[in-house]
């Protein structure tokens, strides 16, 4: 790969400049490429973690879960406070 921007660059007789500059376009391709597997990996951890947190609430407040029509999830707030004063209800008092 080196020898054939080395050899593109003589054809263009190229500056020195322009050496550095196809030099640091590589380095910039190689840390994007860097980059982009790292965040490959952090998506498959958040995944696990998205899971785990669903499989939480499911367990804990199966109610307070609301589903979109894009499959999405959010957890309903104020669910969690009905839920609540309704276990609190059910309590006997002292």
């Amino acid at each position: 790969m080196d020898q054939i921007a080395k050899a593109i660059l003589d054809l263009l007789n190229a500056s020195p400049a322009d050496y550095i500059i196809v030099t640091m376009g590589g380095v910039v391709v190689l840390c994007v490429a860097c980059l982009y597997r790292k965040l490959k990996g952090l998506e498959k951890k958040y995944q696990i973690l998205n899971t785990n947190h669903l499989a939480l609430w499911v367990m804990v407040a199966p109610d307070a879960v609301k589903w979109h029509h894009t499959g999405e999830y959010h957890i309903d707030i104020k669910a969690l406070v009905d839920i609540a004063k309704a276990r609190n209800d059910q309590l006997p008092s002292k």
